[in-house]
């Protein structure tokens, strides 16, 4: 047993246990390089839609559009409220203050 650990030892290889090891937890933490994973991903042609997704596709498109008519009539109810609210503020203040401003001195 002893002559086979000093023949072991006579073995010269090109690299060492501890770089290995450095090597393998440099590559788990750094992960693979973005470039390298941007070159190698192929990009393939787009395939033609089928009767079904062209379907759905309009579908949504359509409730889109509906959804944005909805939200711009809701917008101009609002506003026309709005409007109304601040009329009657408005006027419920301006009807408070008949006379002088100074009339709340009473200055007799």
């Amino acid at each position: 047993m002893v002559g086979a650990s000093s023949e072991a030892a006579d073995v010269s290889l090109p690299f060492s246990a501890s770089s290995i090891k450095v090597h393998r937890l440099n590559s788990c933490r750094t992960g693979p390089n973005k470039t390298e994973s941007a070159s190698t991903v192929t990009t393939t042609a787009p395939q033609p839609q089928t009767k079904k997704q062209r379907q759905n596709a309009q579908r949504r498109e359509a409730l889109k559009e509906a959804k944005r008519e909805r939200d711009v009539q809701q917008q101009a109810v609002f506003a026309s409220h709005k409007r109304d609210l601040d009329r009657a503020r408005w006027s419920a203040t301006s009807s408070k203050r008949t006379g002088s401003r100074f009339d709340s001195l009473d200055m007799s």
